[in-house]
């Protein structure tokens, strides 16, 4: 089998990285042959983060009998007329960004062939929401940089988050917080992001989330404590699998900030509170490949009949 994985050109990002990581681990298997593809980006790259997972690339048309894995965001793509006789998957790595970006035209609208696999429990649900009852679950899993921290550092009392996501709650508790130290995780190398989670007690995250984010797997991995509210996939303990007592509605936001207080003061009591969060993260590879071992079957059963 021939596979073509359509991929954001010249990204780094989380969803990115796992288009990587399904290649790679597609072509351990003797009857595929896996590429990361970029449909006409003349200029397109792997990236250096990603050349460690060993795929090759390829620009253009694909081949007449190859499957197509398109995410979710390039479904006006995968529907288009030149790929009308492909075996076809979509994969979801997001919900949020598909119903930002896709047409109402366009809506949940897919050839019955397709299959679809997710990754996270947030986008099986809203498949199965709108009538797409048989998604195969293929999520991710962190890399060596992070599995490989040291979470026994010493910590400081100063609190990690991402500006990209719920900046507008974040300020809000930055303002409440004004003796604490609050440290924007933006330019930076993702050995420069590890050595900063070692030395912090805390990452926040009142974004949205539009998948199975990786950067509190990764806070958790390098000791820190999470705090997450509960939109998008943080209200599901399959994808942010974090006590409830670390999990906020944005509305309480008051809640939230008493717990940010507490695990500030108490920081080694609450730190025991994500020793099974950090044993599911450590699992994560193992079944990534019990998972993309279960598509496989699949796209042979799909290219047998």
């Amino acid at each position: 089998m021939e596979i073509y994985i359509a991929c954001l050109k010249n990204l780094v990002t989380g969803g990115v990285e796992l288009l990587h990581q399904l290649c790679h681990e597609l072509n351990e298997y003797e009857d595929v042959q896996a590429y990361i593809w970029y449909e006409d980006e003349r200029d397109a790259y792997i990236p250096d983060e990603y050349k460690g997972y060993g795929n090759s690339m390829v620009i253009g048309t694909p081949s007449k009998d190859a499957i197509l894995i398109f995410p979710e965001v390039w479904v006006s793509k995968s529907n288009s007329e030149q790929y009308k006789d492909y075996q076809k998957v979509i994969f979801w790595l997001s919900v949020d960004y598909y119903l930002e970006n896709i047409p109402k035209s366009q809506f949940m609208i897919f050839p019955e062939n397709v299959i679809h696999i997710c990754q996270s429990c947030y986008a099986i649900d809203f498949l199965r929401e709108h009538r797409i009852h048989n998604p195969l679950y293929v999520s991710d899993y962190i890399n060596e940089e992070f599995l490989n921290a040291n979470p026994s550092k010493p910590k400081k009392r100063q609190i990690l988050y991402n500006p990209k996501k719920g900046l507008d709650i974040t300020k809000k508790i930055i303002a409440e917080l004004p003796d604490e130290k609050f440290i924007p995780i933006e330019n930076m190398t993702p050995k420069q992001i590890r050595e900063l989670m070692e030395e912090s007690m805390l990452y926040i995250d009142f974004g949205n989330h539009p998948g199975k984010d990786r950067i509190p797997r990764e806070a958790a991995l390098c000791g820190c404590c999470v705090i997450t509210n509960r939109s998008g996939s943080a209200k599901y303990i399959v994808d942010v699998p974090i006590n409830n007592d670390y999990k906020f509605n944005n509305c309480f936001l008051n809640l939230a900030i008493e717990q940010i207080k507490k695990v500030l003061d108490n920081y080694e009591a609450c730190n025991e509170d994500f020793d099974d969060y950090r044993t599911i993260i450590g699992k994560e590879y193992h079944q990534f490949r019990k998972d993309v071992g279960r598509f496989v079957s699949e796209l042979r059963r799909r290219t047998n009949d």
